[in-house]
Formats: structure tokens, C-alpha cells, sequence
């Protein structure tokens, strides 16, 4: 499947079994997936391989979410950032209300079915003026 936006994307997150469960779905649909255990490690991976979409957790050890989303911003402006929870707020705001005020185009509330996964996709190619196409799954990620 040829996308013409989106072809590379990593995932950040702490949870192994649901990075490597959105690994799989992603690749069975022609992407080009990395996976990092946290901001840091996702960092050190853009240094080394340019991707078209960082989707991120916000709750992680060594370097979480909203620091990670501000680091992309800075140092590579041009890839594009979906933060992803299972919730909790900081000081009162929802965390992904404040992802998305830190650079995420867009969020994903977890639990989340692969579709939603697809969908968030597809809204940035889109948005971008690509389309993009998935096999659909109602299996959830």
C-alpha cells in the first residue's frame, strides 16, 4: 500500500504489548514503524531515522509525553505528533487538552480501537491532501 503522506511513523510508549500490537497493525498496512520506550530514546531514533508522524504517550519514565512533544516541535518542526493517554490530569488540565496546546495535531484516548488508530491517520493525511487507506479492524490496540 502506497500512502503518500504518512509513510514512516514511531511510536513512543512504555507499555511494550501495546507498542508492538500498533507496530504490527501499522506495518500489515505498508508502514514504516520504529518503536522507543520513552522520549529520550524516541529522540535518539529522529536523530537517526527522519519520520513523518511521532505518536506518543504522555505518561512515561526518563522522558515523558509533553516534554518529548516539545522536543519534536523544536528540533524537527516539520513531523507531525499525536499524543496519546489513558487519562489523568496535571493541575487540573486533561493532559491530552494540553498535548495538543504543546504541538499534537491530535489525540488518541486509550483504550482505543485500531480503526481510531486509522482514523487519527487518516484525518492527518487528509489534512495534509493525501489519502490514506487501511484494511479495516475492529481489534483494540
Amino acid at each position: 500500500m502506497n500512502h503518500s503522506g504518512i509513510k514512516t511513523i514511531l511510536i513512543i510508549d512504555d507499555d511494550a504489548p501495546l507498542a508492538s500490537g500498533m507496530q504490527k497493525l501499522l506495518v500489515r498496512n505498508a508502514y514504516i514503524v520504529h518503536v522507543a520506550r520513552n522520549g529520550k530514546a524516541g529522540l535518539a531514533v529522529l536523530e537517526q531515522e527522519p519520520v513523518d508522524l511521532v505518536i506518543t504517550d504522555i505518561f512515561m519514565e526518563e522522558m515523558e509525553g509533553l516534554e518529548t512533544i516539545l522536543a519534536v516541535r523544536r528540533k524537527f518542526p516539520g513531523t507531525r505528533v499525536v499524543a496519546m493517554s489513558g487519562g489523568s490530569s496535571v493541575v487540573g488540565l486533561d493532559c491530552l487538552d494540553l498535548a495538543k496546546t504543546l504541538g499534537a495535531e491530535l489525540v488518541l484516548r486509550k483504550p482505543f480501537l485500531f480503526d481510531a488508530l486509522a482514523d487519527t491517520i487518516q484525518k492527518l493525511e487528509l489534512a495534509g491532501g493525501n489519502g490514506a487507506r487501511f484494511r479495516s479492524s475492529s481489534r483494540p490496540v
